[in-house]
């Protein structure tokens, strides 16, 4: 990438800066993430400090330097720390004033418990999944109740792609538990108020969803939802 203004190969072409490529820097100019390339420099140094829990840096530039509320690559600092599941990363943005309702949710049950007792919105959505869609998907089970009591919709829609022309939309964590055979979840799920007569965009239940599971002769799952729908 030449130089515009000279015509000349950019010097940071063969360089790394704080381990991103070098053409990274002038580009977070061009961008507006940076006023100047010493700024875009300081800035992936800060980058790095946060994907390295290196909090004595962070303090020192954020918010002096920085805007707590910051966005790089599409993220902001908090959430690139989330990503990460640096909690110290996490607790001293926190700190230095960002607002946690421009993070979702993300990252490990610690860093989430966090965020949730600064104020993160349970239901807030990554694509097209509730944290407790994604949670429920996955079978974590302590992420499940994490949100369950932080009164997360156990009801709310999500949409999952079954391949690259077929989406279903309005599938309930129940459904997407159902379907992954995470019994433990589902029941969690229907103590907690799932109700298991809702239907997806194409009328299914969780109880059908359950069936979509082959090679099972007897599914506790599908006893499960069929005792919770009489």
């Amino acid at each position: 990438m030449p130089n515009k203004k000279t015509g000349k190969p950019n010097p940071w072409l063969l360089k790394f800066v704080h381990g991103y490529p070098g053409w990274f820097v002038p580009l977070m100019v061009e961008r507006g993430e940076a006023k100047t390339e010493a700024q875009a420099v300081k800035l992936l140094s800060l980058i790095e400090a946060i994907e390295h829990n290196d909090v004595k840096l962070i303090k020192k530039l954020v918010p002096s330097t920085f805007d707590s509320n910051l966005v790089f690559d599409e993220d902001t600092l908090l959430e690139h720390a989330v990503v990460r599941g640096q909690i110290d990363s996490v607790r001293a943005l926190l700190q230095a004033g960002a607002d946690v309702k421009k993070c979702t949710l993300g990252g490990d049950v610690e860093t989430n418990a966090l965020l949730l007792e600064h104020g993160a919105d349970p239901n807030a959505r990554v694509g097209g999944y509730t944290p407790l869609g994604g949670a429920c998907m996955a079978g974590d089970e302590a992420m499940v109740a994490l949100l369950i009591r932080a009164s997360a919709n156990p009801n709310a829609g999500n949409s999952i792609h079954l391949n690259n022309k077929h989406e279903v939309k309005n599938c309930t964590p129940l459904m997407l538990a159902a379907w992954r055979g995470h019994l433990t979840v589902a029941g969690m799920l229907l103590s907690a108020g799932a109700n298991p007569a809702k239907k997806d965009s194409e009328g299914q239940t969780a109880l059908d969803w359950a069936r979509r599971r082959k090679g099972r002769k007897a599914d506790p799952m599908i006893d499960l939802l069929e005792g919770a729908s009489r």
